[in-house]
């Protein structure tokens, strides 16, 4: 959660007060933006994928919440590619 956290702090103050100043002639800022990001979802894919294998080995995941996190964010990665 400390990367989670981290990452979202992070990404919020390029957006809010980098991007502004320094987007027109720094494309390394949105590129970190998105490249922060997009390690989110790479990671919840990969928590997903080891629940999932648990749960068929046994080990019922589905109880806690933090599957449904990544099962949050996963979903909502799609939806981006229609746009």
């Amino acid at each position: 959660m400390t990367y989670v956290g981290t990452v979202l702090l992070t990404s919020v103050t390029l957006a809010v007060y980098a991007a502004p100043v320094y987007g027109n002639s720094q494309i390394l800022v949105y590129i970190g933006i998105c490249s922060m990001i997009g390690s989110l979802s790479v990671m919840s894919c990969k928590a997903l994928g080891v629940a999932i294998k648990l749960t068929f080995q046994g080990h019922n995941q589905l109880l806690y919440p933090e599957t449904g996190y990544c099962a949050l964010v996963r979903g909502l990665h799609f939806p981006t590619f229609a746009i």
